[in-house]
């Protein structure tokens, strides 16, 4: 419950601050995560694998090496992104709050090197606590901040508050639980060059997608205006909500499939029928979406009935992305099992590309609404490749029958939704008639009990 509360107050504190400074903030937030991989550089994937292995005595004595390491790029990271801002036009106030963004950002990967000691010692409550601790300080800290009226800089300073008390908490619980202290440092250029040499190409991919994900909402805002991308933001923030769902799925898919491979066991149905599952709830939130868009914006009082329309407008678009995931993202976890990281790279490198083109001519035009039909265009891409690179491998992940499923699926989520619409009823029957019509048809179809097969 924590994370959807959040999300709500998010909305509250954007329509609260105004669209036109939300929409700078979000510009430079998104430039700054772009940014975020020179703050691990694969560091954390590589060594939770090296503390699993044969080499875990060589990856303890590394730790003083790899503290003094994330400190350094913790403190250099502030003074990096205001460097990018200002060289991107950015001035003024603007690099205040870069600045803060960035300390955010260094604090945060903080956080997660902690919980790369947690992970690594398999206390998993205390890394779910990690999870979840900055985000609960957060949703207090916010509403004081809505009680007292605050401003965008208040809004990045009780953010910088929220993970700066979690950080203190988690070390100083794990200094006092553990020998490996965090306060153990160890400063040499050589050392650290060895390390980022081994650990960078598992960033490679974490950097690649990172540009794919923001880079619209950085060119809204340089080719249009802040108000511009506030809007963009305030529908995309829904996007990334919601697409959490298949990113919590698919490291139990990959998992699945890398098992079911080592022991050359078929892995056909496990991909078919997870598509066939992500796909459905997908299109059943697309649906919902499309017919009764509106609902997710009633919360924006200080905006216009344009603004509104405006923001659902791009929401619906954005919704194509869903059903997008839905099918996609399965084959991705696939590709990662049969070791086609490197494929997976090329892959996006041509869509950051396709995307900064695409934005490029469309926004100018056709505005935010532009740069929404980017991110679908470019996404449906990614399948046709996806597609194509399994067939090469003679992986056959889907037939007509499966085709014709995944059809029905999409038209019954669409007929039944917009028939509801046609009924007009209030919105909270309409969403329990929707619950309900979704369990009916999961059920009948047999998806449950294929799932259960294959877990």
């Amino acid at each position: 419950m924590i994370k959807p509360v959040a999300l709500v107050l998010e909305n509250i504190i954007q329509d609260q601050l105004g669209h036109d400074i939300y929409g700078k903030w979000a510009a430079l937030n998104a430039l700054a995560f772009i940014c975020s991989f020179l703050l691990d550089l694969g560091i954390q994937q590589f060594y939770i694998r090296q503390f699993q292995s044969a080499h875990r005595a060589s990856a303890v004595d590394d730790i003083p090496y790899l503290n003094g390491l994330k400190y350094t790029t913790a403190l250099l990271f502030p003074i990096i992104v205001i460097i990018v801002a200002l060289l991107l036009g950015y001035t003024g106030t603007d690099l205040w709050m870069m600045g803060g963004i960035g300390l955010f950002y260094s604090i945060m990967s903080l956080i997660l090197h902690v919980r790369m000691f947690f992970q690594t010692y398999h206390q998993l409550n205390m890394d779910s606590i990690s999870g979840t601790l900055d985000k609960a300080l957060f949703i207090g800290l916010a509403i004081l901040f809505i009680l007292l009226e605050g401003t965008v800089l208040d809004f990045i300073g009780i953010k910088l508050l929220s993970v700066t008390m979690t950080f203190l908490f988690l070390a100083y619980w794990w200094n006092r639980q553990h020998i490996h202290s965090l306060y153990q440092t160890k400063g040499s250029i050589r050392k650290w060059k060895a390390i980022i040499q081994t650990t960078y190409p598992l960033a490679l991919i974490t950097i690649l997608y990172s540009i794919h994900d923001k880079i619209d909402q950085i060119m809204v805002n340089k080719l249009i205006d802040d108000r511009a991308s506030g809007l963009y933001a305030a529908a995309y923030r829904w996007l990334d909500a919601i697409l959490m769902f298949l990113w919590v799925l698919m490291p139990l898919f990959y998992t699945r499939f890398c098992k079911k491979l080592e022991a050359k066991e078929d892995t056909t149905t496990i991909v078919m029928t997870g598509q066939l599952f992500t796909a459905m709830v997908m299109s059943w939130v697309m649906a919902f979406i499309l017919f009764f868009g509106e609902h997710f914006f009633i919360l924006f009082k200080n905006s216009t009935p344009n603004e509104i329309v405006e923001m659902t407008a791009v929401f619906k678009v954005l919704s194509g992305m869903m059903l997008i995931q839905g099918i996609a993202a399965i084959y991705g976890a696939y590709i990662m099992a049969l070791n086609g990281e490197r494929f997976l790279n090329k892959v996006s490198i041509g869509l950051i590309l396709l995307n900064v083109v695409l934005n490029g001519l469309s926004i100018p035009y056709f505005g935010i609404i532009g740069a929404a039909w980017a991110t679908v265009i470019s996404g449906f891409t990614a399948i046709i490749y996806y597609i194509y690179f399994l067939q090469q491998k003679n992986q056959n992940v889907f037939t007509v029958k499966h085709i014709r499923q995944l059809i029905t699926h999409v038209v019954l989520a669409l007929s039944i939704t917009y028939s509801l619409r046609l009924w007009n009823a209030p919105i909270e029957v309409t969403m329990g008639m929707l619950g309900i019509c979704f369990l009916v048809v999961f059920w009948v179809s047999g998806i449950f009990k294929k799932l259960k097969e294959i877990a």
